[in-house]
């Protein structure tokens, strides 16, 4: 089994600190979600067209990868979807320049239920970004929070969409 942990949980760490705390405690990997004030990793200076190279050959040196990338996308709004889609596209690029496997989503905003969320919607959105993970060969993970902390409803939410390329964290 490998072990990861996300930057999430040190906001104000530099990526340097990062990756020598993951290779100083043993670490096999970081999951990136953000970094400093830039919560959308896609942006972070590590991640940028000019800094990446280094940034890959970095972590390869270190024998450290990138399991996950969490995106902020949430699928519950109605009026979003074209911002989900474009976030997630941009994070299936930047997965797939680092041989990353996973991008976290979001179904429900909240980390406890509250409220409703249309769960046909959420199938049809997941079915099409589908076609997103299939082209830079991601799998979408649906997180396991808000009302689909409830595994047996994020099942067949998971069932509906019926694609390997989605699946539940």
């Amino acid at each position: 089994m490998k072990i990861s942990f996300s930057t999430l949980a040190c906001p104000n760490f530099s990526w340097t600190d990062i990756y020598s705390m993951a290779k100083d405690l043993g670490f096999d990997g970081i999951e990136i979600r953000g970094l400093g004030n830039e919560i959308f990793s896609v942006k972070a200076q590590p991640f940028t067209e000019a800094q990446l190279p280094k940034t890959v050959a970095k972590l390869k040196s270190l024998g450290l990868e990138i399991p996950c990338l969490t995106s902020g996308a949430c699928l519950k709004f109605k009026d979003k979807f074209e911002e989900v889609k474009n976030e997630i596209t941009e994070y299936a690029k930047l997965a797939g320049k680092l041989n990353t496997s996973y991008i976290r989503i979001l179904g429900d905003l909240n980390p406890a239920p509250n409220g409703d969320v249309d769960d046909e919607y959420v199938s049809e959105c997941l079915k099409k970004l589908v076609p997103i993970a299939e082209e830079y060969n991601v799998t979408l993970l649906v997180e396991t929070n808000g009302v689909y902390s409830d595994t047996a409803r994020l099942a067949k939410l998971l069932e509906s969409v019926n694609s390997r390329k989605v699946a539940a964290l």
